[in-house]
């Protein structure tokens, strides 16, 4: 998905700021991850910044496991626990 800037294209990865619809979709397609996970994750994000930086680490667990070629078998279950985890860190449990 590339974002159109006049008559230039930038690709997605170019871009600082990535749309909620471009995170969603990356989660869904690229790491299969299930809805609620999906949703652990933006609610996380959501809560404050710090909330953001754990959500930031969770992703960035996913994408190094990714980049070792690491069999991912549940990655929504991985997601759920590193969510469930930061919660606790931040104090909170929702």
């Amino acid at each position: 998905m590339a974002i159109v800037v006049g008559d230039d294209e930038i690709p997605a990865w170019a871009t600082l700021d990535m749309s909620a619809e471009h995170c969603y979709t990356m989660l869904r397609e690229k790491f299969k991850l299930d809805e609620d996970a999906v949703q652990d994750i933006f609610l996380l994000a959501q809560h404050s910044q710090r909330g953001h930086e754990y959500a930031n680490m969770v992703v960035a667990k996913l994408l190094k496991k990714r980049q070792h070629h690491e069999v991912l078998r549940k990655p929504s279950a991985i997601v759920h626990v590193s969510c469930k985890n930061a919660r606790h860190f931040l104090g909170q449990d929702f």
